[in-house]
């Protein structure tokens, strides 16, 4: 399983962006996460940028998978369809849902979901 946000687990840091003048501002070696727009994610892949896009939908889960999305962040509610998709269909994209505290990695483990991000964690550019 894959736990992004926690202080004691090393990955690239996730910054939110909503457009491309973000995208600018971004640092190297991070990971773009924005809410699913196709332009900034064929932007991303172009310029050879991580993506994690916050889907909320499965037209938007599937344009997000074909265009290389490297994380679909994704709320509670939609992950266990989400998750069903990506396994049913071999998704290189991973399924990440957003959590407020560690107390909800349990569940989301025991569902099966790829992994997850503390919402906190997620930083926005200056």
């Amino acid at each position: 399983m894959l736990l992004f946000g926690f202080s004691f687990i090393e990955h690239l840091p996730f910054y939110e962006i909503i457009n491309l003048k973000d995208l600018d501002k971004t640092p190297p070696n991070s990971i773009a996460v924005f809410d699913f727009d196709i332009e900034l994610l064929k932007e991303c892949k172009k310029n050879g940028v991580k993506t994690a896009s916050k889907v909320k939908d499965v037209k938007d889960l599937l344009f997000c998978n074909a265009l290389e999305c490297d994380f679909a962040l994704v709320e509670k509610d939609f992950s266990d369809t989400a998750q069903k998709l990506a396994n049913e269909y071999l998704f290189d994209t991973k399924i990440v849902q957003i959590i407020q505290d560690d107390s909800e990695i349990e569940d989301t483990a025991l569902r099966g979901i790829d992994g997850v991000i503390l919402k906190n964690s997620i930083k926005k550019v200056d």
